[in-house]
C-alpha cells in the first residue's frame, strides 16, 4: 500500500483499492479525498447511480437492440446487468469459451449470470479454434 497527499496543490493518490468493501478504511479514504482534496460533497447513492446509468442506457439505445461481450468477470457482468435492466430482452450477451477458463467457469457463468439477470446468453465454444491457432 502506498499513499501521498499534497494539500496545497490539492493532490492525493493511493495504490490500493479503497472502493472495494474489504479494503481497510476504504470509505474513509474516499470520503477524505472527495471532501478534503476535491471539495466535493457527495450527492449520490448507489441506487441513484444505478438509476441514472439505466436511464442513460435507455436513452442511448432507445428502441434498438444491443449485444454485450460477457467475460465472466465482475465488470462485464455489471455492465450487462445494467443494460439488461434498461432494455430487457433486446439485449443479447455473448460469452466465448476460448479453452483457457478455470474448471467449471463456463457452467457457472451460464447458470449464475442468467439466474441473476434474466438476460439472454449465447455461449460460443471456440476452444478448439482458439487453441489450434495459438502459437507454440
Amino acid at each position: 500500500m502506498a499513499a501521498f497527499e499534497d494539500r496545497e496543490r490539492r493532490l492525493a493518490g493511493v495504490q490500493y483499492h479503497p472502493e472495494v468493501g474489504h479494503s481497510p478504511h476504504g470509505r474513509e479514504v474516499l470520503r477524505r479525498f472527495l471532501h478534503d482534496i476535491a471539495g466535493i460533497t457527495p450527492g449520490w447513492t448507489t441506487s441513484s447511480i444505478i438509476d441514472d446509468t439505466v436511464a442513460a442506457v435507455r436513452t442511448q439505445i432507445a428502441d434498438g437492440r444491443a449485444i454485450c461481450g460477457l467475460s465472466g468477470g465482475v465488470d462485464s457482468a455489471v455492465a450487462a446487468a445494467l443494460v439488461q435492466r434498461a432494455i430487457g430482452d433486446r439485449l443479447t450477451c455473448v460469452f466465448v469459451d476460448h479453452g483457457l477458463l478455470r474448471a467449471g467457469e463456463r457452467e457457472q457463468v451460464e447458470r449464475d449470470f442468467v439466474a441473476a439477470t434474466g438476460a439472454k446468453l449465447h455461449t460460443v465454444d471456440a476452444a478448439d479454434r482458439f487453441l489450434r491457432r495459438s502459437p507454440g
